[in-house]
């Protein structure tokens, strides 16, 4: 058979309620030749079910349980040019969202100096609830965005199957940062392209775990992995639950459990452990100048928010001189301590020091 244009590559786990919309945004893409492969790691729902039966055919295949694992064997079984990585919960609505994106892929990779390109979608949330929110205008705005720290998975990653082989594949010993990393590493051999395309991703998450649990707990997988301690998150599965499980967060027990894999390091570990946390820090303080962006135009604009980022622009030409260096990093340390102790401060005293 000729091969198609774009392989989609969906991981999936008991997902039964969202793969059938998922699929059929796929089945309404037009001008677009693609092939759909659904790589299941053990669902007990009707999950496969819904693979073989969706409009938008689908091959079904199986795979030990983990994202990464899951589309590393999808990859294998690819034969687009392209692949689309395409989380369960993720839709377009434009029926030509994917056409527009491998042009936009292709157009940015014949420009000087003909980099490798990888592009991920601007995001928009599917909510249960309406109203607005500076929460989710923070993570769409900062979805729009190709600089380090910014390219997740729910933003579906499009680029060509060549690219990939370069840049892949994922890593499978840390699930939760798989992506992520895969990020960083494809930025190193090229570029990413904020396609203009919209993906939807659900809520569901944040709704069921709380928007400002949910962001806590991201802050600290990504500080422990820029901290070179992957183990902490094998220890403490609380950090990210499957969906199927997830529910309201309670930070302290995980943060508790934080605080007790650090104490147990010896004493030169936990001052790297530290010294790396400084760092992380200060290397994405800019987030903060995004969120005062995003808030300045939410509040003035009722909700929306424009491209503009001046504040950011700000940070990176003046601010980051002055914190990027070793007392910089010592009071971003210092603080990320503070902000420990004070967030466990109401339960009883602990045994050991971070």
């Amino acid at each position: 058979m000729k091969s198609p244009e774009l392989t989609v590559v969906i991981p999936t786990l008991n997902e039964e309620r969202l793969l059938a919309k998922t699929l059929a945004c796929l089945g309404r893409q037009r001008r677009v030749t693609m092939e759909v492969i659904v790589v299941d790691g053990g669902s007990r729902d009707a999950t496969p079910r819904v693979a073989r039966e969706a409009p938008q055919p689908a091959v079904l295949i199986e795979s030990p349980p983990g994202r990464s694992r899951q589309m590393n064997a999808g990859a294998l079984r690819a034969r687009g040019e392209y692949l689309l990585f395409l989380h369960a919960d993720s839709w377009f609505d434009h029926p030509l969202a994917l056409r527009e994106g491998i042009d936009q892929l292709r157009h940015a990779a014949a420009r000087p100096p003909g980099l490798p390109v990888g592009g991920h979608f601007s995001l928009e949330f599917a909510r249960t609830g309406a109203g607005r929110s500076l929460g989710y205008a923070y993570y769409r705005r900062k979805a729009r965005l190709s600089r380090p720290g910014c390219c997740h998975g729910d933003q579906g990653f499009l680029l060509p199957r060549s690219l990939f082989r370069e840049a892949g594949p994922y890593c499978e010993r840390c699930d939760l940062l798989a992506q992520t990393r895969f990020a960083d590493r494809l930025r190193q051999r090229g570029q990413w392209l904020r396609l203009t395309p919209e993906i939807t991703t659900s809520a569901r998450r944040f709704e069921a775990e709380g928007m400002k649990e949910r962001q806590t707990l991201n802050a600290v997988i990504m500080a422990c992995g820029a901290a070179g301690r992957d183990e902490f998150l094998d220890e403490i599965p609380a950090l990210y639950r499957l969906q199927t499980q997830s529910g309201r967060i309670s930070l302290e027990p995980c943060l508790r459990q934080v605080e007790a894999l650090i104490a147990a390091l010896p004493e030169d570990e936990r001052r790297l452990f530290w010294q790396r946390i400084g760092r992380y820090v200060v290397e994405n303080a800019w987030q903060a100048a995004l969120l005062l962006d995003v808030a300045v135009e939410f509040l003035r604009k009722g909700g929306s928010v424009r491209e503009e980022t001046p504040l950011v622009r700000l940070f990176d030409r003046y601010l980051l001189r002055v914190l990027d260096n070793r007392g910089g990093r010592k009071c971003a340390e210092l603080l990320v301590r503070c902000w420990l102790g004070f967030a466990l401060r109401p339960s009883a005293p602990r045994n050991g020091a971070a």
